[in-house]
């Protein structure tokens, strides 16, 4: 069984496409969703700045030039 987590949009007709690949060609699956809204909680600043002080951490020793896609890397997380 593969388990796929993911952040997905519903259009304005009130439709949520997936789409998904799968090993497998030609067989029955039995598919589960599990639909939740994801929470718009705003974060506190001392949430933030623990966030940041956690990424300066990680990201320790690489250069500016880097930093654009560390940041994409972190929002994907």
């Amino acid at each position: 069984m593969q388990t796929f987590t993911f952040h997905s949009q519903v259009n304005s007709d009130g439709i949520l496409r997936l789409e998904i690949p799968v090993d497998t060609i030609n067989t029955e699956l039995q598919v589960t969703v599990k639909v939740e809204p994801v929470s718009s909680t705003p974060r506190s600043h001392a949430d933030s700045k623990n966030r940041f002080q956690q990424m300066l951490k990680k990201y320790e020793g690489r250069t500016f030039s880097d930093s654009v896609e560390l940041l994409r890397e972190d929002r994907s997380r």
